[in-house]
């Protein structure tokens, strides 16, 4: 029984922190960069050419995802994903 709310939980705790900036600043060391702050990385050199292009990557992945966890989850019992209850 709580299989579909810990599922739902994962779900939404990986989206909300794939491209949190915040947190993963205090992650980050050298040879170990996260994704957002490489983002800001970029930015703030002024190489907002290669910063928007790695955003826009990240955003593509994560509709990806989304699309991917709704097509499973028409199969996956009902509340696990969070959008098809």
């Amino acid at each position: 029984m709580i299989a579909p709310a810990a599922a739902s939980g994962a779900i939404l705790v990986f989206l909300t922190a794939y491209n949190e900036v915040t947190v993963s600043a205090l992650l980050w060391s050298s040879g170990n960069e996260t994704i957002g702050t490489t983002i800001y990385n970029y930015e703030d050199g002024g190489y907002t050419t290669l910063a928007a292009a790695m955003a826009s990557v990240t955003v593509l992945a994560t509709v990806l995802l989304m699309v991917a966890l709704d097509l499973l989850g028409r199969h996956a019992p009902r509340g696990v994903v969070p959008w098809r209850i």
